[in-house]
């Protein structure tokens, strides 16, 4: 509507869930090398979810289901880390989606006359959500003091500016 293209994307992203059984515990961590991310949910559960780069998706007609082939490959990720987790049963999951910059890194900032955008943080907006609910509150009253974040600007795009970020090609932490 103000004749400003983002360069975002969105991709599907997923969650699956696991039973412990009578496995051994194993606390939350990332591995990197088998690219997925893993955290205890409550007493009878972990969740696990891929570190790396998903399919892009239409955000109006995605599955928000997760298939038997995405939990195998979550579960047999695991296991060659954790092989204690070997008796884990799957417990469903779900899909859901992530806006993404080209760097994974939050897009802020005046994009237009009185127009303000902070998008493109991925699966992490939520974790950033008080901080930069703030940064914006400042920028759309123009009290904002410059806090470090003109990093973010979308013209860093247009200046082949991208930011350095992430773990080489897994950019979720969870």
């Amino acid at each position: 509507m103000v004749g400003v293209d983002l360069p975002l994307t969105v991709e599907r992203h997923i969650v699956a869930t696991f039973a412990w059984g009578d496995d051994a515990r194993v606390p939350a961590h990332g591995d990197l090398p088998n690219g997925y991310y893993f955290r205890p949910e409550g007493d009878d559960l972990f969740l696990m979810g891929p570190l790396h780069p998903e399919p892009t998706v239409d955000p109006d007609a995605f599955d928000e289901r997760v298939g038997a082939d995405e939990t195998e490959r979550l579960g047999s990720a695991v296991i060659r880390r954790a092989p204690s987790l070997r008796h884990a049963t799957s417990r469903g999951g779900w899909a859901s989606l992530y806006d993404v910059s080209p760097d994974w890194q939050p897009v802020i900032g005046e994009i237009a006359p009185g127009v303000f955008v902070d998008a493109g943080t991925s699966g992490h907006g939520f974790k950033l959500a008080p901080a930069l609910g703030a940064h914006i509150a400042d920028l759309l009253t123009g009290a904002d003091a410059d806090r470090g974040l003109e990093q973010f600007h979308p013209r860093r795009f247009e200046r082949s500016g991208a930011l350095d970020a992430g773990f080489g090609e897994a950019r979720i932490l969870g």
